[in-house]
């Protein structure tokens, strides 16, 4: 995917970064029905989400890294998939994961880039405070394994141990993560998850 050149993000008010939240840290209870009909308006993401897309990421620093229009355009460019749902006529959630290879500087995605070569890793997911508990975590980790079963062996992302992050882990555990490793981010500790996804083409 190419995107032209973004130019700098207008500011973003305070009003809409409150309404934003980032799912990992929610435990959302599981409806399938509610969960269908999510997974159903998961969208690709374009140039014009962009600047909502900042405020949505900038509200949960340092839960997840900071980002400004230069670099999610960047991630648009670089990542395997970077999806949304609406809330309304607005971006509310939000999904970036990458595929092996990619240009991309994180040292958690680097861990498993360095060891595996066929994987999607799963950077960032941030939901709005309204799609709290309607399953928005599980619709597109759902969603993301469909899309690259038989392309992938293995969805992989990274949890804090230290400080815990209780509520992510178990939410994790409950889709079928297994810790595989850890390591020293920054000022934290974190725990490398990985699920099978049924094996790549061949």
């Amino acid at each position: 995917m190419t995107v032209n050149p973004i130019p700098a993000s207008s500011r973003a008010s305070s009003a809409l970064a409150r309404r934003c939240a980032f799912i990992w840290f929610i435990p959302t209870p599981y409806d399938g029905c509610v969960t269908e009909s999510r997974a159903a308006s998961i969208r690709p993401l374009n140039v014009s989400d962009i600047d909502v897309a900042v405020v949505l990421n900038n509200a949960e620093v340092p839960n997840v890294g900071p980002t400004d229009a230069q670099h999610f355009g960047e991630l648009l460019n670089h990542s395997g998939v970077v999806w949304g749902i609406d809330a309304g006529d607005s971006l509310a959630a939000l999904l970036v994961a990458f595929e092996p290879g990619a240009v991309y500087e994180s040292t958690n995605y680097c861990w498993f880039n360095d060891r595996f070569d066929d994987f999607i890793y799963v950077d960032r997911v941030v939901v709005a405070f309204e799609l709290r508990g309607q399953g928005i975590g599980r619709a597109f980790y759902e969603r993301l394994a469909a899309h690259y079963l038989g392309a992938a062996n293995q969805m992989t992302c990274e949890v804090n141990l230290d400080p815990p992050n209780e509520a992510s882990m178990a939410f994790h555990l409950r889709m079928g993560f297994e810790q595989i490793g850890s390591k020293l981010d920054d000022s934290k500790v974190v725990a490398l998850l990985s699920k099978p996804l049924g094996g790549s083409r061949s």
